[in-house]
């Protein structure tokens, strides 16, 4: 019994194979009993028991495992791992009837079983990849696929014999390929799609050899006689039946034994043969021992001699015939014949070494456009560097400059005080202490209490320090340093920073707390400075991308944006290691001094975390759900935790998958998966 029968979804409990569009079936993968492929024939990976739920509906559970196929993660993966919930009940949409149908998911509407040319398993959405066929067993039907042995004279008489003959390649003829170990190619008697090495002389060990080009190419095709199919090697090295007489069907054999012993190299591919192992195991060989084939031909038998019986005509004596036997020269023939095939062997020779010689000089043409490439790239590398360093210098002058002209405007202020207060102590009016000038040992001056009112400001600090106020400053709305001392609370200190050449975020968030005494700063605002500076301010208007510390994969977009209302954007996140996608990169937004909002480079959302256990996404216009905590880790180093402000909901890279996208989630629990580098994009 074999399951060549059709299903016609009449009988439940019925064991079943289902067959795909790629000359497989379905099965349990060997490698995963979880998870599933399109690699099957008929064994017990392959059978499936169907359980009918009405008229329209059905499930498959495997005979291997006992568990079901199914369909989930919304719409997106597919395993064999499922129970009788309702990820595992298929909608049954007939296609070609009795027995060629599609599962749809009855969950996730429009999800379809699809299998690929390459026979993985996926999700499709009702193409052709999606057609299956149930077979059920049944009584093969009875033909014999051996060719008929050659029994009478007749048939010997036809010129048709044993596969005996060695093949010359010399025009298209039907032969049998012999191995380095004494069997056949073949096509895979349970699976016409793949070959192997076990062959004898029937019907799925004959070939069809179709000569292509000229004799000078030496380049074959072969088709198989039984299915009509091409023997192929494809570019992962595959080597398989499924050709239809394209570019990877073409070989170049290369003789090893005169005159019928050769490789076969593939022309689309130089330097992958066609090799047969010992196990019968048909690969893709690099031209040793196992590529080593013999091609043999039917051999023509000799016709019947034809006996004449004598008969008396009269009693005359009868005159004998003189018969004269002239020798046929067969040494000169097969001299010529040994001669034929040593000067095809030289000119071979000839070919083999020009081909050699002409695929070394395209080797050192590659070899040569490949240093002058990397020369060109390590050249730009350089002039960028350059550029790099030649903007940073123009941006430190420049800031050096407009610190000397607000220094200046400062002194000069200062210098119009003290006149006034002069000229006012000469008239006799009353004078208010005012700030003198200091000159610092750079030749830099800076502003400091007179001594005569450095004991009282000292008393008042404490007092009058919630309500003080920077005082007018000649400072641009983009300077990052004010900006981030702002969003804590702390501009009043901006002159103090710039004063100590704490000018730069790097600075900043290298700063210690003898630091801050030593400027001035007040010790209850000590602790807030430092708390901010070691979270936030290495990430001040900074360019990051996501880095999983557990997986060492980066967060991006799954798929294409989508439009959402209000002109925005969402988008699906992800996770794995294609770091140099734009996708990657999300602009800081710093919100206060320790919370932040992650902004989407190519889209313009925002990072949003919503319900514990579901699927973190982007989105624009800006919502509540987009304002992070960052949690530094306790080892200090640069990782992090991003905790949603609202819900206390951290995001959390999930254990990476065979099939479907690598989720990024949200958790109440922090745990080693929420733990992220925000690595700085230069």
């Amino acid at each position: 019994m074999s399951f060549n029968a059709p299903y016609a979804f009449q009988v439940n409990g019925r064991e079943v194979v289902v067959q795909h569009a790629h000359n497989g079936t379905v099965r349990v993968s060997p490698q995963n009993l979880n998870l599933a492929d399109g690699g099957g024939g008929t064994g017990a990976f392959a059978r499936w028991k169907i359980h009918l739920i009405g008229a329209q509906f059905c499930r498959l559970q495997s005979v291997k495992t006992g568990k079901y196929l199914r369909i989930l993660r919304n719409g997106q993966a597919i395993d064999v791992n499922g129970g009788t919930g309702q990820f595992t009940k298929f909608k049954i949409r007939r296609v070609a009837p009795p027995n060629g149908i599609m599962l749809e998911s009855d969950v996730f509407a429009g999800r379809f079983i699809a299998v690929n040319p390459q026979r993985g398993m996926k999700i499709g959405s009702g193409g052709p990849h999606c057609k299956l066929w149930v077979k059920r067993e049944g009584n093969a039907p009875n033909v014999s696929r051996k060719p008929a042995a050659v029994a009478t004279s007749a048939s010997a008489s036809s010129g048709a014999g044993a596969f005996g003959a060695s093949y010359l390649f010399q025009r298209d003829n039907t032969v049998v390929i012999r191995s380095n170990y004494g069997k056949h190619l073949r096509l895979h008697p349970h699976n016409n799609y793949n070959a192997d090495g076990n062959g004898g002389h029937g019907a799925y060990a004959q070939w069809r050899v179709i000569l292509d080009g000229p004799s000078a190419a030496r380049t074959v095709k072969l088709q198989s006689t039984f299915n009509q199919k091409y023997l192929r090697i494809e570019q992962n090295g595959a080597v398989n039946v499924g050709g239809t007489g394209g570019a990877l069907t073409r070989f170049r054999y290369h003789v090893h034994t005169p005159p019928n012993g050769v490789k076969l190299e593939s022309v689309q591919f130089p330097g992958k043969y066609v090799a047969i192992r010992p196990d019968g195991t048909v690969c893709c060989g690099m031209g040793g021992v196992h590529t080593q084939l013999t091609f043999l031909k039917q051999s023509q038998s000799r016709p019947p001699s034809k006996h004449v019986c004598a008969q008396p005509v009269s009693s005359r004596p009868v005159v004998q015939p003189v018969v004269i036997v002239q020798p046929v020269p067969v040494a000169s023939m097969v001299q010529q014949q040994q001669q034929r095939q040593q000067r095809e062997m030289e000119q071979a020779m000839r070919q083999q070494q020009q081909q050699m010689e002409n695929a070394m000089k395209l080797q050192e043409q590659q070899m040569e456009i490949a240093v002058k490439q990397q020369e060109q790239h390590m050249l730009r590398q350089q002039q960028e560097m350059e550029q790099q360093m030649e903007r940073m210098r123009l941006q430190h002058e420049a800031q050096q400059q407009k610190v000397m002209q607000t220094t200046e405007s400062q002194r000069m202020l200062l210098e119009q005080q003290v006149q006034q207060q002069m000229e006012q102590q000469q008239e006799g009016v009353p004078v208010v202490p005012v700030v003198a000038p200091v000159v610092s040992g750079t030749g830099m001056a800076y502003p400091v209490l007179n001594p005569a009112q450095q004991s009282k400001a000292a008393t008042q600090g404490n007092d009058d320090e919630k309500h003080f106020q920077a005082p007018p400053l000649d400072i641009a709305p983009d300077d990052t340093i004010f900006a981030w001392l702002s969003t804590i609370d702390m501009q009043q200190y901006y002159m103090a920073f710039i004063k100590n050449g704490y000018d730069a975020m790097q600075r900043i968030a290298q700063i210690k707390g003898d630091h801050l005494s030593k400027m001035g700063i007040a010790l209850g605002h000590q602790s807030i400075i430092l708390a901010a500076a070691a979270v936030t301010a290495p990430l001040m208007k900074q360019r990051v991308r996501l880095k999983s510390v557990k997986y060492g994969t980066f967060v991006h977009e799954y798929g294409k944006p989508k439009d959402h209302p209000g002109n925005g954007k969402r988008c699906w996140l992800q996770h794995n290691e294609k770091w140099d996608r734009p996708g990657a990169i999300w602009h800081v937004e710093l919100v206060s001094g320790y919370t932040l909002r992650l902004k989407h480079a190519p889209t313009g959302s925002w990072l949003r975390v919503e319900h514990n256990g579901e699927a973190v996404d982007t989105r624009s216009p800006l919502t509540g759900r987009s304002d992070l905590l960052l949690e530094q880790d306790e080892t200090g180093s640069n990782v992090y935790y991003l905790k949603e402000k609202q819900d206390s909901l951290y995001v959390k890279c999930e254990s990476p998958r065979a099939l479907g996208r690598n989720v990024v989630s949200c958790t109440k629990q922090r745990d080693d998966e929420c733990k992220f580098y925000l690595q700085i994009v230069k």
